[in-house]
């Protein structure tokens, strides 16, 4: 433990913020991916998306957007995600 703290503290503030911004890149490159896909999966299956709107639709009306609490309510639109993450190719194209 003590030798973890030691390289903490030896790193400079621009190493710091180095590895920060290093790691919220990969996680925004893996986010915009899967995004990506999904929309392209929609696209090409625009029959999915509607059965998946109508699901979101009878769950939530037309006043308000889903929450995780309406996550049990909608079980197509779980799978969709469950889908497209199974599907996505998540690795990083920046190098």
């Amino acid at each position: 433990m003590t030798a973890c703290i030691t390289i903490v503290t030896m790193l400079t503030f621009c190493n710091q913020a180095y590895i920060s911004g290093t790691l919220l890149e990969a996680g925004s490159d893996t986010t915009s991916s899967t995004l990506y896909a999904f929309v392209q999966a929609m696209l090409l299956y625009p029959e999915v998306q509607r059965y998946a709107q109508q699901h979101i639709d009878k769950v939530t009306g037309s006043s308000r957007m889903p929450t995780m609490d309406d996550e049990g309510d909608l079980p197509y639109v779980r799978c969709l995600v469950k889908e497209t993450l199974s599907e996505c190719c998540q690795i990083s194209t920046n190098g």
